[in-house]
């Protein structure tokens, strides 16, 4: 069965949805300006990928409410991580960490999904698609309140952003949550560091080149909260984008806000090939 070809729907915000989108578009035009950091050049070789990618994933370890977005050397936080990459995440083995990180980083994460409401022609055809098609052909639409509210709202923020930015504005947070990962793994002893160096090249690889500097990394990291958040609610995601916005100031890396680091986190260089080209990512701190 073949449906017919639908136009394009815009969905303007609603009263809930508007002050958040305002709010969005306020901390995103915060991270707009030059990095305040002069740049500093290094070959390819000599590019610390698991420095850049661990620095990404203090963002969500942050988030999640780790102390300054790392996970301490402790029997304690090794006894939780084992725990939540088990029971939480079905992580048995090496086999069932790396189909986790490609979930996470190559499959329907944030900016693919993104990408998917913004491609679609109306909510309809969202909800449609949620629900498939029954085995007779006749589409099959349940009536789900909660599916149809979440796509709308899903839709009411990709058309606010509509012609301003797309999905590849969102996959520094689809890193970043790879980096995530891989940091707890690593930390739960699930993988040696050469093993995680593998992980951290690919995931460093990418943010060199989609992450052109540290204000756009601070950009997809709010863009990525507040999507994943917006996912359960509107309150849900307001009250992610107060913390990541918090979290994502200059001023929060010095810990002056609950909920972020005491620790100073990484500021940003740029790093260039042999062929000066230029790339940018994290570094360490510089005193």
């Amino acid at each position: 069965m073949q449906f017919e070809e639908e136009t394009l729907e815009i969905l303007e915000p609603n009263a809930a949805m508007s002050p958040i989108l305002k709010a969005l578009d306020a901390a995103l035009a915060a991270h707009t300006g030059p990095d305040p950091q002069p740049p500093r050049e290094f070959a390819w070789e000599e590019i610390p990928f698991a420095e850049v990618a661990r620095t990404a994933a203090a963002f969500p370890l942050l988030f999640e409410g780790w102390a300054e977005g790392a996970i301490p050397a402790t029997e304690y936080s090794a006894g939780d991580l084992l725990h939540e990459l088990s029971s939480d995440l079905d992580i048995m083995s090496a086999e069932d960490l790396h189909e986790r990180f490609l979930l996470l980083v190559e499959g329907s994460r944030a900016s693919a999904d993104f990408r998917r409401i913004m491609a679609a022609s109306s909510v309809k055809h969202l909800v449609r698609n949620e629900a498939g098609l029954g085995w007779s052909g006749f589409e099959v639409v349940p009536k789900n309140t909660e599916l149809l509210e979440r796509m709308r709202r899903k839709r009411m923020a990709a058309d606010h952003f509509r012609g301003k930015l797309d999905w590849t504005a969102l996959r520094g947070w689809d890193l970043a949550l790879g980096a995530a990962l891989i940091t707890k793994a690593q930390a739960a002893d699930m993988l040696t560091d050469e093993e995680a160096l593998d992980y951290f090249r690919r995931i460093a690889g990418e943010l060199l080149l989609r992450m052109t500097s540290r204000q756009a990394l601070a950009r997809a990291m709010l863009l990525g909260t507040f999507w994943t958040t917006l996912e359960v609610g509107e309150q849900q995601a307001a009250e992610g984008l107060r913390r990541s916005t918090r979290c994502s100031r200059p001023k929060a890396f010095g810990g002056e806000r609950r909920g972020c680091s005491k620790k100073r986190m990484p500021i940003r260089r740029q790093f260039t090939y042999k062929a000066h080209k230029p790339y940018r990512l994290f570094g360490p701190v510089i005193a």
